[in-house]
């Protein structure tokens, strides 16, 4: 009873394998949701549509620049007058 050495359950599993032949029951096909032609053109038209974006990113901030540029140009020798006042 104190010196009982513990042994391993045993466990008893009848394998059972698929045999077609012998399925006489109708197997339920399934059909992707995805199907590769349209996965395809999604992703074509998501990259036309990123692509187009990133181009008026771009001239957006190009034109945004080029405006601070023309601001805050220093060596800019033009003086816009837009009153005068003449004082007697």
């Amino acid at each position: 009873m104190f010196f009982k050495i513990a042994k391993p359950r045993k466990f008893e599993y009848n394998y059972r394998f698929y045999k077609q032949e012998n399925d006489k029951t109708k197997r339920i096909e399934f059909k992707s949701f995805r199907s590769s032609r349209y996965t395809q053109k999604g992703s074509l038209l998501r990259i036309v549509f990123l692509l187009i974006f990133l181009v008026y990113l771009f001239f957006v901030f190009k034109k945004s620049a080029i405006d601070t540029q023309n601001a805050t140009a220093p060596n800019s020798d033009k003086i816009k007058v837009e009153e005068i006042i003449v004082v007697d």
